[in-house]
């Protein structure tokens, strides 16, 4: 038997005729530690736009909200924006705008409202600190109109603690200056944001911009009949609207695909190559979309739209044998989803109007 020689096995770097270089180590490490520039970062984030439906209509699951009669939906857009502002504590604004997280989250995908809340969320978290720290921050000038506690000798009284008690100034470090005046209206303002915008976001992925240009155009009907008002073209500006937000969105992708294709050279165009670059970017944006806009025009006018005629049998597009602006079903008023939401509608205006008319009975 032949006595096998034991040898040794080459190392990893020379194995397989591989062989190492500390040269090549160096430029691997140069290469994960160069960042792509801020141009390319922005680029990115245009062609990622699309990716996420921002206040597009999402037609499945189908939930509660999307069962709910798009009237009744506007009627709580105006519930939420109006009513919390008669709210007392801030607290309660909180609470509404939990509530609204809960609510997109039981009726929307994790993939929809996730994305959408976390962004706003950010938002509204640096608008209440900004708010906070730069609303109160430079004190008034006033003078008091009653002596100082230590003249009347009330700081001696037993029981009362004046310098413990109560603390006007919550943080003061260096140039930041937060007080209890600013917590409120950094509060306030954060909430309203986070309300407004992710309501309305909710309206707009349970329902169809049809049925959202139907319910404005049933709100505006006094309008229509006692003062003669032409709703019916603001009703279907808001359609085409509704309907161009995604146009915009697919041009922007579009161009910037395109842009990313060339492969540009990013570092050597310089700060100023890059704002010419973006410039272009935005006036092909722009001429895009207005020849979008031009050739919907030329469509309406074409299936017999005309605003200056007199015939609204002819020309009105929200006749119910064309389909424009009609709910799904004729009788969505029946359904148990719509009792309940103005039943949580009505208690939701008492609640907060009761506060008001109690605020303006204390101040009188």
């Amino acid at each position: 038997k032949r006595r096998r020689r034991r040898t040794s096995s080459p190392p990893p770097s020379k194995a397989r005729g591989v062989f190492y270089d500390d040269k090549n180590d160096s430029n691997d490490k140069n290469n994960k530690n160069n960042t792509p520039p801020m141009q390319q970062k922005v680029l990115t984030r245009f062609l990622e736009l699309p990716t996420v439906p921002i206040g597009q209509y999402v037609a499945s699951p189908t939930s509660y909200l999307h069962k709910l009669d798009s009237r009744l939906k506007q009627a709580w857009l105006v519930a939420l924006l109006l009513c919390p502002s008669m709210a007392n504590e801030p607290v309660e604004r909180v609470c509404v705008c939990l509530f609204l997280v809960l609510a997109s989250a039981t009726s929307l995908p994790r993939k929809v409202w996730g994305s959408h809340t976390r962004n706003l969320g950010v938002l509204a978290l640096a608008l209440f600190v900004f708010a906070a720290i730069g609303s109160d921050g430079v004190p008034l000038l006033t003078q008091p109109r009653e002596p100082a506690a230590a003249l009347e000798g009330l700081e001696n009284v037993e029981g009362i603690a004046l310098l413990t008690s109560y603390k006007y100034a919550i943080l003061n470090f260096g140039p930041i200056h937060v007080t209890r005046r600013g917590v409120t209206i950094a509060t306030n303002a954060a909430c309203v944001t986070f309300t407004a915008l992710q309501s309305a976001h909710m309206a707009l992925c349970t329902t169809t911009p049809e049925s959202l240009a139907f319910a404005m155009r049933w709100y505006l009907t006094p309008l229509k009949k006692v003062f003669k008002v032409e709703t019916d073209e603001i009703v279907f500006t808001l359609l085409l609207a509704l309907r161009f937000t995604s146009i915009v969105f697919e041009e922007t992708r579009n161009l910037s695909l395109g842009l990313a294709s060339r492969g540009l050279d990013w570092k050597n165009l310089g700060f100023r190559g890059s704002i010419d670059v973006f410039m272009q970017l935005l006036a092909r944006l722009m001429d895009s979309l207005f020849a979008n806009a031009k050739a919907i025009s030329e469509a309406a006018e074409s299936r017999g739209y005309n605003s200056n005629s007199d015939d609204d049998d002819v020309n009105d597009f929200f006749d119910n044998e064309r389909g424009y602006g009609t709910q799904d079903n004729s009788k969505s008023y029946l359904r148990i989803e719509n009792y309940v939401g103005t039943f949580l509608l009505c208690a939701f205006v008492l609640h907060f109007s009761d506060f008001h008319v109690a605020k303006m009975f204390s101040n009188a």
